[in-house]
């Protein structure tokens, strides 16, 4: 997205809060990116009627909400990647949606197994 009016301090501000995203361990870069667009969506329409860029970093950032609150909704939202980060030996991919299939039916038989015993 291009440049804000309000210039080097307001680019100065999403920095850093784009920074301070960054190092919570529930928010993955892409989630940031996401996370920075609806910012700098925010800020060109507050600076559009008439906020300062400084007025407008505020506003913007308290209708976001807190960023721990944010890293907290994101954990919530996806516990399944940060349970796959816990387990998961360092280095392991991902699996496909093809294998998480095959796994939710080999976990359904188990089940069913184990019940039927």
């Amino acid at each position: 997205m291009a440049a804000l009016s309000g210039g080097c301090a307001l680019e100065a501000q999403v920095a850093e809060w784009r920074s301070y995203l960054r190092r919570r361990q529930a928010i993955r870069d892409v989630d940031v990116a996401d996370l920075e667009d609806h910012l700098r969506g925010q800020l060109q329409s507050l600076t559009g009627v008439g906020l300062t860029g400084d007025e407008a970093f505020l506003v913007a950032v308290k209708r976001m909400g807190a960023a721990d609150a944010l890293s907290q909704e994101f954990a919530r939202e996806h516990s399944d990647r940060l349970w796959k980060q816990l387990m998961a030996p360092p280095g392991a991919a991902e699996s496909s949606p093809g294998e998480r299939r095959r796994d939710a039916v080999a976990a359904l038989a188990l089940a069913l197994v184990a019940r039927c015993s």
